[in-house]
């Protein structure tokens, strides 16, 4: 029992798998490895891709509102792991990027259960949930879609941090993982929900991918196009994947200056 980080209410805790059953039989599964990016420690699980969280979730969440939005963008999701092509309205863009930050928050929940320090901040958590009717990624979230060619090897890969690095309290955080075919870059910020700034009053940050990253990712959120066609123009390799490593230390993220205020006398 305790405090659901979704719902925040106090209920019974159940198993959540950061990647889904379903998604674990579309593609080939193998055991999991983790790195810790920081100190280069490997931890390897005999899990077949069953990575985790435990006593976070509860059982209502999970096999609620979570399993239906998992069902939702299933179709797609499912077509993009086999590298078939995706074409998805705003809407359905909308959906999809909500289930891939609601996935990359819990890669930072089962790897700070693994012993490695990340960082899932508990306003994205709580946005989620309170959208759960309307899937709608919470502020200040950014979320790209990319291609990999993963046909024969590589069923699952995943890097996430807290930004900025270091730092002993994190402003947000920047997930990447692969699933077949589908790589999703997930960016996302803690935020105060009485107004959608940063919690020291500051507007949100916005990621800035490399300009090498252009016509490798297709942006899903936020702004969406109207229809939404995926692959992108280029494809990832695997050595690629440490280019994409790398972007916890290459992004840029910046912020809007704040509005000038200008007294008009008389």
């Amino acid at each position: 029992m305790g405090p659901c980080v979704f719902c925040q209410r106090e209920r019974r805790f159940t198993t959540e798998h950061v990647i889904p059953r379903w998604v674990r039989k579309v593609v080939n599964t193998g055991p999991v490895e983790i790195t810790d990016r920081q100190t280069g420690d490997r931890f390897r699980y005999d899990q077949t891709l069953t990575l985790v969280v435990n006593d976070a979730v509860c059982v209502e969440c999970n096999g609620g509102w979570l399993r239906l939005l998992g069902e939702r963008v299933k179709p797609d999701v499912s077509s993009a792991i086999l590298g078939g092509p995706v074409a998805m309205t705003s809407i359905g863009a909308r959906a999809l990027a909500t289930w891939a930050a609601e996935r990359a928050l819990l890669f930072e929940l089962a790897l700070r259960d693994a012993g490695i320090a990340k960082y899932a901040p508990e306003s994205c958590l709580r946005w989620i949930h309170t959208h759960r009717d309307d899937p709608t990624p919470p502020p200040g979230t950014q979320i790209w879609m990319a291609y990999l060619d993963a046909t024969t090897a590589l069923p699952a890969w995943s890097i996430t941090g807290s930004w900025p690095e270091g730092l002993e309290q994190p402003e947000g955080y920047i997930s990447t993982f692969s699933l077949g075919c589908v790589v999703f870059l997930a960016f996302g910020q803690d935020f105060r929900e009485s107004d959608h700034h940063a919690p020291d009053g500051r507007a949100l940050g916005r990621l800035e991918l490399p300009g090498r990253f252009g016509g490798y990712v297709v942006p899903i959120w936020p702004d969406p196009e109207e229809l939404i066609v995926w692959p992108p123009a280029f494809g990832l390799s695997m050595d690629d994947l440490t280019e994409v490593a790398n972007l916890l230390s290459t992004a840029k993220i910046r912020r809007p200056y704040p509005a000038r205020l200008h007294r008009i006398d008389g």
